[in-house]
């Protein structure tokens, strides 16, 4: 009977996969909706869907915030020492040496000069990615300078 005479296989199509760039796309951690990444930093690191709002860098919110080239760093180099040699699952030197080459700074805030529109400034920026941001010796001492 020709109903159960087998088929013919036929040639297996090729289906070519679309490689798509990874960070096109991001997922809202608060609306779990998938966002074009452009959209989010049109919108200055704000979801376009539900208003929240992403973690930026120092350097992303400088760019943001002040007039191009016009930011000057002040005591860049002040680096944070242990000098009361806290002890944890991890010594804060370990944790201070981490925290620098996964930043690139020596410490959790950068302050400077800079204008905003016509307005010369001083201001500082604090970056959570640099230990949560903790205030260490050098973090007093910059803001303290800032303030002065």
């Amino acid at each position: 009977m020709a109903l159960f005479r087998r088929r013919k296989k036929s040639a297996e199509a090729k289906v070519r996969r679309r490689e798509i760039p990874r960070g096109l796309w991001l997922k809202c951690p608060a609306c779990n909706e998938i966002v074009f990444k452009r959209e989010i930093d049109a919108s200055l690191g704000v979801c376009p869907k539900c208003q929240f709002h992403f973690q930026l860098t120092r350097s992303q919110r400088l760019e943001m915030l002040v007039e191009p080239k016009s930011f000057v760093e002040w005591d860049g180099r002040l680096r944070s020492v242990d000098a009361l040699q806290f002890q944890g699952a991890e010594s804060y030197v370990v944790k201070l040496k981490a925290a620098r080459e996964k930043t690139g700074y020596e410490d959790a805030i950068t302050c400077g000069r800079a204008r905003i529109g016509p307005h010369d400034v001083a201001l500082g920026v604090m970056d959570f990615a640099f230990l949560g941001a903790s205030m260490g010796s050098v973090l007093g001492e910059k803001v303290t300078r800032l303030f002065e």
